[in-house]
């Protein structure tokens, strides 16, 4: 449906030449959606409000800026010129069709929530994992190594870790989960670890709750 021909020759003939047609298109888009949803006499009269209410705004900007509407190179970063009046125009633009289309609204806002969410959410799994030091002492100097080790091995590697240089000391580990029962309690599995007894003097760390290993806390038969 075209637009009605006195509004759009106005437009024209006030539009520079680079925006004209993308202009008049949305005008075109905006008419053709209110006569389906109000009628043509309200949307002749939107249309007019529309052309009446920029037509000041248009003049003003087609003296200054000539009548083709491109920008020479050398004013496109001029404070307060032509990329600040574009960025202002099209924010006014943004705002004006959010406001009369809120199912888009709506979806263009839950968008930005996930996005958003998505965002500080593997921002903070970045950090923990990638960038916040880990917290154990001097956590730069471990070294996490793994294979199918037997107790034989481990032990001589401990003992002979002494020998290489920049080697402090050597623990090792295991996931072992046990069985956990309570007093009128439902038994239950809890994951749970084997270590060495040297294993939070390597890591420089002391348990949570309770005292630590000593020396042959982990000898099969011991307390």
């Amino acid at each position: 449906m075209a637009l009605p021909s006195l509004p759009a020759a106005l437009v024209r003939a006030m539009l520079p030449l680079a925006e004209r047609e993308e202009v008049l298109a949305d005008l075109g888009a905006e008419y053709d959606a209110r006569v389906v949803r109000d009628g043509r006499v309200a949307a002749r009269w939107w249309l007019w409000r529309q052309v009446t209410g920029s037509l000041p705004a248009l003049a003003r900007r087609s003296w200054w800026r000539g009548r083709t509407g491109f920008d020479p190179r050398a004013n496109v970063m001029r404070p307060g010129g032509p990329m600040l009046e574009r960025a202002m125009i099209e924010l006014r633009f943004v705002l004006r069709r959010l406001r009369t289309r809120p199912t888009y609204t709506l979806l263009a806002v839950l968008t930005l929530a996930l996005g958003v969410g998505g965002s500080a959410a593997m921002a903070g799994i970045v950090r923990a994992v990638l960038l916040d030091p880990l917290p154990y002492r001097a956590e730069q100097k471990l070294v996490h190594f793994w294979g199918n080790w037997t107790p034989e091995e481990f032990l001589f590697l401990r003992d002979h870790a002494g020998r290489v240089a920049g080697v402090a000391g050597v623990a090792a580990y295991v996931g072992d989960d046990v069985t956990l029962e309570q007093p009128d309690a439902p038994t239950r599995l809890v994951p749970g670890a084997a270590a060495s007894s040297e294993l939070f003097a390597t890591l420089g760390v002391a348990p949570l709750v309770g005292p630590g290993f000593a020396a042959g806390d982990d000898v099969p038969g011991s307390e």
